[in-house]
């Protein structure tokens, strides 16, 4: 980051920031966590495939964040809580960036310094080296989910009106089909197993039926099981409402165990 010794960041207060974002990589460890609630599929970028939780039919609006901020869903994504922070550049070259829509502010009441005595604050450096954890798991889906598109187990993601597929930027999103992917060679299913990858193609699998709120409008097409985490009990909002993120990564993530 450039020089930062009288500025620093401003908290968030809640998901407000993430209101248009329409998807976001994962981990491989926490697409479980994400299926719960969230939809994810398969997006091949220029450093290979990756799983996404998908907030949007790509029209702007995220359905996971509700007009108050609350995050509506049962686990917010490991980048999404390192905000307002992200990595930046090319894998062997990657710094530590502020979101687009977030600019340094003057120290003050309610700033958090960027630096102390001349070295970035403890918080941040743990941020930086969650960011640094997050992408290499991020990266780790590539091999299973290119495995299952060698054997043409996946598809492009097509719902009730929308044919066409689903995409995100231009970039066509994939699922697995249940039936090609029951149907691969023993092989291959082996060798995803040993991965370790087929507890996450499962719940990518289970997680296909949220799309449905991408068809409907309104809070009444949301299941009882999805009220948003801010009217949750006490202490799942501590993990996620009032969202000092940073603090959900010192509290909850402990050694970047999801």
């Amino acid at each position: 980051m450039a020089d930062t010794s009288a500025t620093g960041w401003r908290p968030a207060k809640d998901m407000r920031f993430a209101a248009s974002l329409e998807a976001i990589a994962l981990a491989v460890a926490e697409v479980p966590l994400v299926a719960q609630s969230v939809p994810v599929a398969f997006m091949h970028r220029d450093a290979g495939w990756r799983a996404m939780a998908v907030f949007s039919p790509a029209d702007g609006t995220n359905r996971f964040v509700t007009d108050e901020g609350h995050w509506r869903g049962h686990y917010v994504p490991s980048l999404l809580r390192a905000y307002p922070f992200m990595l930046h550049g090319e894998i062997s070259d990657r710094q530590v960036k502020l979101w687009p829509t977030v600019r340094p502010e003057p120290l003050g009441e309610g700033v958090e310094p960027f630096m102390v005595d001349g070295q970035p604050t403890e918080r941040l450096q743990k941020t930086m080296s969650f960011l640094t954890w997050a992408h290499s798991e991020i990266a780790k889906a590539d091999e299973a989910i290119r495995i299952m598109d060698d054997a043409g187990a996946l598809v492009p993601w097509r719902l009730p009106g929308f044919e066409q597929g689903l995409s995100l930027g231009g970039t066509a999103l994939h699922v697995a089909d249940p039936d090609n992917f029951a149907a691969l060679p023993e092989p291959i299913f082996m060798n995803l197993r040993k991965l370790g990858a087929l507890p996450w193609i499962y719940s990518h699998l289970h997680s296909l039926h949220f799309a449905r709120i991408f068809q409907e409008d309104g809070e009444t097409s949301w299941p009882k099981s999805l009220t948003p985490l801010g009217k949750k009990s006490a202490a799942e909002e501590r993990k996620v409402d009032a969202l000092d993120v940073l603090d959900a990564i010192a509290s909850d993530l402990g050694d970047f165990e999801i």
